[in-house]
């Protein structure tokens, strides 16, 4: 049972921990300690390639290959994008220091879209999830 369902529960663990990482309260002296300025922007980018790629399988897996690689890429992409605008706007909304930024919602479409691309690209050299 856990291997057919190894993309899924991935998957869940994966959103659950980056729902955490999204929304906990950093400290104030640990606000800004990056090597650069905008080193963030590239965490979201590479977290939502991830996000884009693992749920892809998972939604393949989950779905048993019921619809074509284009409209599960299409889903996940909807989904993916969906998802960080839903996180930014909580943010918004949270009584302490997490703010919703622009940057951060074209970095995660940025990051949902080359996941998208290495799906299309190099899906098919993983086994299938049947």
């Amino acid at each position: 049972m856990l291997n057919k369902r190894k993309f899924l529960l991935l998957f869940s663990l994966w959103m659950l921990l980056i729902t955490y990482l999204s929304l906990y309260r950093i400290p104030e002296e640990q606000e800004s300690n990056f090597w650069f300025d905008n080193l963030d922007k590239l965490v979201h980018l590479g977290i939502y390639l991830v996000t884009t790629v693992i749920g892809y399988f998972a939604f393949q897996e989950s779905f048993k290959n019921k619809f074509s690689k284009a409209k599960a890429i299409r889903v996940v992409f909807v989904l993916a994008v969906a998802y960080g605008l839903l996180i930014e706007l909580l943010q918004h909304l949270m009584p302490y220091n997490r703010m919703a930024e622009l940057m951060d919602v074209i970095a995660n479409t940025v990051g949902a879209l080359l996941g998208c691309w290495l799906i299309q690209k190099y899906s098919s050299l993983i086994p299938s999830t049947n």
